[in-house]
């Protein structure tokens, strides 16, 4: 079940790796309400996700490290819940 004031999160891109130089940057999926999503790159995601500048950051590093995780497994379905990093599949979100 979607929690309001909640955000959640989802990498969907990440840059391709050619030896030390890599192409592109990491995407994300961010869902601040119910059909809410909006597509964001690395830079622009912890304003998106309501980030105090001043921090913490480590909520942050964690959920991004949990969204890494699942795109690197390949599941593009489930959702990191931002600032806990559970990951919350997307029909559970939904359902009521």
């Amino acid at each position: 079940m979607f929690i309001k004031g909640n955000a959640y999160l989802r990498m969907v891109e990440a840059p391709e790796r050619k030896g030390v130089f890599a192409k592109g940057c990491y995407v994300y999926e961010v869902m601040t309400a119910l059909d809410s999503v909006q597509v964001v790159t690395a830079g622009q995601l912890a304003d998106n996700l309501g980030v105090d500048p001043s921090g913490p950051w480590v909520d942050l590093q964690e959920c991004q490290r949990a969204a890494k995780h699942l795109f690197r497994d390949g599941n593009s379905t489930d959702w990191v819940e931002y600032p806990t990093a559970i990951v919350v599949s997307d029909a559970s979100l939904r359902s009521r």
